[in-house]
């Protein structure tokens, strides 16, 4: 029987406490037991979230043990998991629409010389052009700048010495004449180490 004393009430309430310290405990590291997560998991059907509501944890935990447990992980659960995030992103910059439109020019200005921007047509009148390649005939005689090899009307194509993308004019002083296919090759050069490839 239990002291009717103050001191004996504190002591069962101390011991209480312990027990549900001890129970607390126990249900925060119930995922460690792999019988016990696939069990919940894979038998009884029930999904990372309704898991993680059984005991005081997320979602991610879960899942980490049921890949250290080498539990196979159902795709409807990542399926799941990207369609929450994507609602919550959604509600989130619905309601904080100025967050929404900082991000994306953060995340714009974080990009190397606007490559994931759509190129914008400069298309030149073709009088103009006529007009630059007749220049820099002239200029630099009609060999290709590249390969130095004699261009045929046909395959003549306008080249940047330094790349727009590397912060090259768009002047005549930075244009050159060169084969079509020399010039896009060094275009894409230009655009992988731009990439870092």
């Amino acid at each position: 029987m239990a002291d009717a004393t103050p001191g004996g009430i504190d002591k069962i309430r101390q011991s209480n406490m312990g027990l549900a310290k001890i129970n607390e405990k126990f249900l925060n590291r119930l995922y460690r037991e792999k019988n016990w997560l696939y069990q919940k998991y894979l038998i009884e059907n029930l999904s990372t979230r309704e898991i993680a509501a059984l005991i005081p944890t997320s979602m991610s935990v879960i899942r980490d043990w049921l890949q250290r447990h080498d539990i196979p992980i159902k795709n409807i659960d990542v399926i799941a998991k990207r369609k929450e995030h994507a609602d919550y992103m959604r509600e989130y910059y619905r309601k904080h629409p100025e967050k929404n439109r900082n991000h994306v020019k953060r995340w714009r200005h974080s990009q190397p010389y606007g490559i994931h921007r759509k190129k914008e047509k400069r298309s030149i009148p073709n009088e103009w052009k006529q007009i630059i390649i007749n220049f820099l005939s002239e200029r630099d005689g009609e060999n290709c700048f590249y390969c130095n090899k004699k261009i045929k009307k046909k395959d003549l194509s306008i080249a940047h010495v330094i790349s727009p993308l590397r912060g090259g004019a768009q002047t005549v002083d930075n244009l050159r004449l060169s084969h079509r296919r020399c010039n896009i090759i060094e275009g894409i050069s230009v655009r992988r180490l731009l990439r870092g490839h």
